[in-house]
């Protein structure tokens, strides 16, 4: 497989940015901006919303459909419900399970990567990625 050109636009349908810090919101499109990722962006402001908004992407969940993310960034740290609680329940939910995550935390501990990927987790990025290393993690995802 040729790698792909970082200088070309690469498209990926929907992208759900998880996050309780509005500036994480904001430094995330830019970075995604910058690594010449299109994509429609939605942002969920924590874990219950994420969730609440995950459940109107099944068929079965009932409610107006709404477009089901490619890739989900999901900070590990939140109040209420934590980005590993959410991916637990991502991939036991029939019609969500295939989604890509990818975490996102300022936490650089073993444990936590290590936890994030027996729960399934996609990749684990260090708040907050260069928009090369995200343009490379999503070409990389956006291709398998």
């Amino acid at each position: 497989m040729l790698p792909l050109d970082p200088n070309l636009w690469t498209e990926i349908p929907s992208i759900l940015i998880v996050d309780d810090n509005p500036d994480a919101h904001e430094l995330m499109r830019h970075a995604l901006k910058k690594a010449r990722i299109k994509a429609s962006v939605v942002i969920a402001p924590g874990g219950n919303e994420a969730k609440d908004y995950l459940r109107r992407c099944c068929p079965t969940a009932g409610g107006a459909p709404r477009l089901k993310p490619e890739i989900v960034f999901l900070d590990v740290n939140m109040p209420e419900v934590s980005g590993f609680d959410v991916l637990k329940w991502i991939r036991q939910t029939p019609g969500l399970e295939n989604i890509r995550v990818i975490m996102v935390s300022s936490s650089q501990l073993e444990s936590d990567v290590k936890h994030a990927t027996e729960l399934g987790a996609d990749g684990y990025i260090i708040k907050f990625p260069s928009p090369a290393e995200l343009g490379e993690r999503l070409r990389s995802l956006a291709v398998e």
